[in-house]
């Protein structure tokens, strides 16, 4: 007979980010054996991580378990998520994942569709219908709800910083012209969204 081991997990995700993984997965997603090697693999040496016991445990288990995570993602690109609608499988576009990064790598540079175009290779209207297309969104709107998840970020998890220090690491030349921004993106004033997530905490 066959053996058979299961494992179970989970992974926690702030929920003010949690959407942007949940929202482009898939309800279910079952990857083949003969496509599961890397995902395999890991799963493997977090076994025997967990029965081994050895020190600093906890940090190597936690690093195994966003290497399956990583993996398990990079799997999608084999199935039908490239039809579904997100930045996921957006980045697999030849074209419109170069300008995803662009959007990641350096939020606080100017937004102009123009040179994300020129960047991707594609003519402004074909980039623009194409961004929306896989993305869900135009790439002005994903850049600043971008700009807006590492703002929230930061007001929660950096209290040092200042609203206007954010503000302007975050491409803006003034702490209203953020706040406004925020608050259209977020629905409250930065100011208001830290004094909540203190409270909470």
């Amino acid at each position: 007979m066959a053996e058979v081991q299961i494992i179970g997990g989970y992974f926690n995700f702030d929920p003010q980010h949690a959407h942007l993984v949940t929202s482009v997965l898939p309800p279910l997603l079952r990857i083949p054996a003969t496509a599961a090697g890397a995902t395999h693999e890991l799963a493997r040496l977090l076994v025997r991580e967990v029965v081994e016991n050895q020190a600093a445990r906890g940090f190597v288990l936690d690093r195994i378990a966003q290497l399956i995570l990583v993996s398990i993602l990079r799997s999608l690109d084999g199935t039908k998520l490239r039809k579904r609608v997100g930045w996921i499988a957006a980045l697999a576009d030849p074209h419109i994942g170069v300008a995803l990064r662009c959007i990641h790598r350096d939020p606080a540079s100017s937004i102009v569709v123009g040179e994300l175009a020129r960047a991707a290779g594609m003519s402004r209207t074909a980039f623009a219908a194409r961004f929306k297309a896989l993305v869900g969104r135009p790439a002005y709107d994903y850049a600043i709800a971008w700009r807006m998840s590492l703002a929230r970020d930061a007001l929660v998890r950096e209290p040092a910083r200042s609203i206007g220090q954010i503000a302007f690491d975050l491409g803006y030349k003034s702490e209203s012209a953020f706040s406004t921004a925020f608050r259209r993106e977020v629905g409250m004033a930065p100011r208001a969204y830290r004094a909540a997530a203190w409270m909470r905490a």
